[in-house]
């Protein structure tokens, strides 16, 4: 009897840690988005004389001009991709590359990377995936639309043969374009991802399906049900790829190998000492070796 209440005093501490850094995480994030928005208000207002209307601020209507404002990491859109919005941003100059974040976060995440991008002579088009970031949410979410929202994207952008990067989801995401159109992408990068969820240590798929029983996240929904992906299948991609996974992944180390092992042109890098995401998210680690992987091209 004791040990069950352990058991359930566990849970419900877990449960409450859970909750305590989502709501504060999409606080952050929201605060911060809200504070960009405000900027690129006033930058216009300056400019014009008058104050811009909330739907111009963000280009609600569809494919609206971009607001440049300090603050901003470049023009900000929204595109309707697929019967749903799609807010992104671009910035640089150069060979095109579009970026693709992880689960529940925005494209914020690459910031730092955004920068150092557009320095190095790139023009960057900054992805909120569906249901995500400035969109509004979704009732359920898989990574094939994702992945079509994107390749729909490219079209619409009329690119030739842009680079992808993608992190944890958003690497899946970029994964599942290049398998189902191949030729679309000229070369990828992907960080921290699984081919099923069983690639994923347990330390952390266990208590999300534990903490997620009683949440009913769709977004978190997804992580435990997707992707599917028969390591068989990796055997066709005809470009280069880079794979990179922090020392101290969420995802297990053999099965980062064996993806490697089973992509033909594929460059694996090992982060020594960081995490799914410390290498990346305020870090100028995975921006440098992307670029070096780029211009290697």
């Amino acid at each position: 009897m004791r040990k069950q209440n352990y058991v359930l005093t566990a849970f419900i501490v877990l449960l409450l840690v859970t909750l305590f850094v989502r709501i504060y995480r999409d606080g952050r994030e929201e605060e911060e988005l809200l504070s960009r928005y405000e900027r690129a208000m006033n930058h216009e207002q300056a400019v014009s004389g008058r104050k811009p209307a909330l739907e111009n601020r963000m280009s609600l209507a569809g494919h609206g001009a971009g607001v440049p404002a300090d603050g901003c990491l470049g023009l900000h859109y929204t595109a309707q991709v697929n019967g749903v919005p799609i807010y992104y941003e671009r910035a640089g100059q150069g060979k095109p590359i579009i970026l693709l974040h992880e689960n529940g976060g925005s494209h914020l995440s690459f910031a730092t990377m955004i920068r150092q991008l557009a320095a190095g002579g790139y023009e960057v088009f900054a992805i909120d995936s569906r249901g995500q970031g400035v969109n509004p949410p979704l009732p359920e979410y898989h990574y094939s639309d994702m992945a079509e929202d994107v390749y729909n994207l490219i079209l619409e952008w009329n690119l030739n043969s842009p680079f992808v990067y993608g992190w944890s989801d958003g690497g899946i995401t970029g994964l599942l374009l290049c398998l189902n159109h191949p030729g679309c992408v000229r070369a990828l990068a992907v960080s921290g991802i699984n081919l099923y969820p069983e690639g994923l240590d347990s330390s952390f798929l266990t208590p999300l399906k534990l903490s997620n029983a009683l949440l009913n996240d769709p977004l978190t929904q997804m992580i435990l049900d997707e992707p599917m992906i028969d390591p068989e299948n990796l055997s066709r991609l005809r470009i280069p790829v880079l794979l990179t996974a922090g020392e101290n992944d969420i995802v297990r180390p053999e099965h980062t190998w064996m993806i490697a092992s089973s992509i033909p042109d594929c460059r694996l890098k090992i982060v020594e000492g960081e995490s799914h995401s410390s290498y990346i998210v305020d870090s100028q680690i995975m921006g440098s070796l992307l670029i070096d992987f780029l211009d290697d091209l």
